[in-house]
């Protein structure tokens, strides 16, 4: 969740959060699926389950994660719907690791959701169970969690423990809370708040009294329980607690800031945010205080934390690049990638005018925003040299030329991730870029045969696809970018509409460069319009596609195929990624155009003898189009 709604989700303010996380699906277009989990977990805090499960469902039908198939517990267990709520937390299980996580969600994911499992149980009631679900995650979890998930058991004991004494149950209020005692949770008393605010912003709970409630809840059990001498004994413990935690206070703040610095020089993270937490509460705090506790947070990934300690120092010191710096690291950490672009910037201008001989040569050191653009740019020039004039973003429907790719990039998160890591690690080096602008300029290419009223250029510029009339050639054309789309592919091509054919110099470019956009081409689909659905094999052959001039170009050139038939499903019922890797169909093809198996799965131009050649030509003569004579 970023920044603003997850702080008014920790001030109890889920109105606000609500609404900015309105604010982010309105913007986000179709990559919204994490907003619409999290606005369903603020509606769960409000009791809203109807709606808060309407934002999960519609999650997961964007994309299924761990987080929406949690968000659907939840609301269901608000709802009573206790046995789909398990089978909601089931499914989150699958996907692991998917999300990027912090200290809560990555015990949730890591474990197959017992600990969100338990705590939903537990606002449905369903207490035993609840309780138990989290003793068993306390027994199987890595020993990095124990301690987070004796702070959920902790807060639930504390929970049943004040409902029991409210109730006049006192007995059971006081093993409730010796429970919650017992859990061992607050061995890191000072950065409990901190280190698990994911309890606070999922479940509304209150981690600051956690410590003083659970003990106090046990004093007071004990003694309305008529045993006065176990709740005297239990109180003297507390004072001697208190005090003993208080006791640094009188050796002053430069004990607890050297043992802070030891802490963080001995890689000790939580001690040295426990120690500097510790003079910060007693309002001793500098700059370097704020910035020594950030850059320990940082070291723990806890990115929200270290943040607001950036935003300390700032407030505290404005004119140092230090504070801008760890700003950005936070803000990186936390994959809010155009925003620690931002900070970067602040930090280099700040670097700049530093008289600071440390600071001039970080300077030196940096790469600007520009220079890092300037690379991306390159590359992504020299990338779409080998491809299409034109493409169709699948997303919103609408036709691109170069411009207008290369600008979608620009506004993508894979560009904003790209250039914040670019200066993040003053690593110019190619690869790293290449890597991203070939994953996200990937097009998938259409083969098939022209129907009546096929779409031309002028018929879909300035138009979404998806919002013609589903008519004619322009149900092939939706049905291809929906297919492309659903494979994950941003960019589709179709030589009906993505060639200006009205435009003779772009119409031989493209007949020229054909070969090259087929070859180059993450997927070709080929569409068996004459095939029917179920078909068995030898349909392939006979179907009209074989007749094209084009057929053997575009089949030959790709590295990846895929056969359609009419209804859009896989041919032969063939799910593999690659039909040239498919043996009976590679046979089928071979018979249909007599091209022997090895060429049709990994023909390259010039690597046959020109008598074979010679002989394919004879064989296919009557279909062949001049421009493939020419390529074989």
């Amino acid at each position: 969740m970023n920044t603003e709604p997850r702080n008014a989700c920790i001030t109890g303010d889920l109105s606000t959060a609500e609404e900015l996380l309105k604010q982010e699906i309105q913007a986000s277009g179709v990559n919204n699926h994490q907003s619409y989990a999290n606005r369903s977990f603020v509606r769960a805090r409000k009791r809203d389950w109807d709606r808060a499960l309407q934002d999960a469902l519609e999650s997961i039908s964007l994309r299924p994660s761990s987080t929406g198939y949690i968000s659907k517990g939840i609301a269901l267990c608000g709802k009573n719907h206790l046995q789909d709520a398990l089978r909601a937390f089931d499914s989150a299980s699958v996907f692991t690791g998917s999300d990027s996580e912090t200290t809560l969600l990555h015990l949730i994911k890591a474990r197959a959701p017992i600990s969100s499992r338990a705590v939903a149980l537990f606002n449905a009631n369903q207490h035993n169970d609840a309780i138990m679900r989290v003793q068993e995650l306390t027994a199987i979890c890595p020993k990095a969690y124990t301690h987070a998930c004796r702070v959920v058991e902790a807060y639930l004991c504390v929970h049943l423990g004040t409902t029991a004494l409210d109730g006049g149950h006192h007995k059971e209020a006081a093993e409730h809370f010796n429970t919650a005692v017992k859990a061992n949770a607050f061995t890191s008393q000072l950065a409990i708040r901190s280190k698990y605010q994911d309890f606070v912003v999922l479940f509304g709970w209150d981690l600051e009294s956690l410590w003083k409630n659970a003990n106090q809840g046990k004093c007071d059990a004990l003694l309305r329980a008529g045993r006065l001498g176990e709740a005297s004994g239990w109180h003297q413990y507390m004072m001697a607690f208190m005090q003993k935690c208080n006791a640094p206070c009188a050796n002053g703040v430069a004990e607890l800031t050297a043992g802070g610095d030891t802490a963080l020089d001995k890689k000790d993270y939580d001690q040295a945010i426990e120690l500097y937490s510790a003079v910060i509460e007693l309002d001793s705090a500098t700059d370097t205080i704020f910035a020594n506790r950030s850059k320990a947070r940082l070291l723990k990934m806890l990115w929200e934390d270290a943040l607001l300690d950036a935003e300390k120092v700032i407030k505290l010191n404005p004119s140092a690049y230090l504070g801008y710096q760890l700003k950005h690291e936070a803000l990186h950490g936390a994959q809010c990638y155009d925003e620690a672009v931002d900070a970067y910037q602040i930090m280099l201008s700040k670097l700049d005018k530093s008289a600071d001989p440390e600071g001039h040569k970080l300077y030196q050191d940096c790469i600007s925003p520009f220079e890092a653009e300037r690379a991306i740019v390159q590359v992504i020039q020299a990338h779409l040299d080998d491809a299409p004039l034109h493409l169709i973003n699948t997303y919103n429907g609408r036709l691109c030329d170069r411009e207008a790719q290369i600008d979608a990039f620009k506004r993508s998160a894979e560009y904003e991730k790209l250039l914040a890591c670019i200066i993040k690690d003053a690593d110019l080096q190619s690869e790293r870029i290449q890597d991203v602008v070939a994953m996200y300029f990937r097009w998938v290419m259409l083969s098939h045969r022209w129907g009546e009223k096929e779409p031309l250029l002028h018929d879909i510029q300035d138009k979404v696809v998806y919002e013609l009339d589903s008519i004619d050639s322009i149900a092939k054309l939706q049905s291809f970018c929906e297919i492309t789309r659903d494979a994950g592919f941003l960019w589709a091509w179709i030589d009906t509409c993505c060639i200006d054919q009205t435009n003779n110099v772009e119409l031989q470019v493209s007949v020229n460069s054909m070969f090259i956009w087929y070859r180059h081409s993450a997927l070709t689909i080929i569409y068996l319009s004459d095939v029917p659905p179920s078909s068995q094999p030898g349909a392939l052959a006979r179907s009209s596609w074989n007749t094209r001039g084009w057929t053997v170009q575009e089949f030959l050139a790709p590295k990846f195929v895929l056969f359609y038939q009419k209804d859009w499903s896989l041919y032969l019922d063939d799910r593999s990624p690659n039909h040239k890797d498919s043996l009976a169909i590679m046979q089928e093809m071979g018979h249909a155009t007599g091209i022997d198996a090895q060429a049709l799965i990994a023909f390259s131009p010039g690597m046959r003898n020109p008598r074979e050649k010679l002989q394919w030509v004879k064989d296919i003569a009557s279909i062949l189009d001049i421009r493939t004579l020419e390529i074989l």
